[in-house]
């Protein structure tokens, strides 16, 4: 979208770049050739929403660094270890039918809880067996296990190990 007008003060607008360094939690990124709209007005510097999320995502990945949060492709490098579909991962790891697409394009941020199940997952063995049994059986105390009946109530009946 190009913008002619000052949406504040209604006069001309003119194009140009800046470069603009942001820093969080000690950790920086310097943005060279932002475009941005600058009023001949109110002197008002204002980006198109197409420009925001390019810089956005940008911030978002500096944002994942200072929190040491996994970066989009690292999630991705997990799902494919285990050979499943976004929507696969989803399901068994939680956090809804979309939110692995939009944690790979780094259009989302995953929780501090997510990240931690995506580590676990990359770093245990045992972990995705764990998840992926869930469905049958769910550990509920030391020395029994619960498993899901099969009717429509899906509550589970309580049934002793050997």
């Amino acid at each position: 979208m190009i913008i002619k007008i000052c949406p504040i003060c209604e006069a001309k607008v003119i194009r140009k770049k800046i470069t603009d360094t942001y820093t969080y939690k000690g950790k920086s990124i310097t943005i060279k050739n932002i475009p941005i709209y600058h009023c001949t007005g109110c002197g008002e510097d204002f980006c198109d929403e197409e420009r925001e999320g390019n810089v956005n995502k940008k911030l978002d990945a500096l944002y994942r660094e200072a929190e040491g949060l996994l970066q989009p492709q690292e999630i991705v490098e997990i799902r494919k270890k285990f050979g499943y579909s976004q929507e696969e991962f989803a399901e068994i790891v939680g956090g809804g039918p979309k939110a692995f697409a939009k944690y790979e394009k780094g259009t989302v941020t995953q929780s501090r809880s997510m990240d931690n199940l995506l580590r676990i997952l990359r770093d245990s063995t045992d972990a995705m067996a764990i998840l992926t049994n869930q469905k049958a059986l769910c550990t509920c105390e030391a020395k029994s296990v619960y498993q899901v009946k099969k009717d429509k109530s899906s509550s589970c009946s309580k049934t002793s190990q050997s």
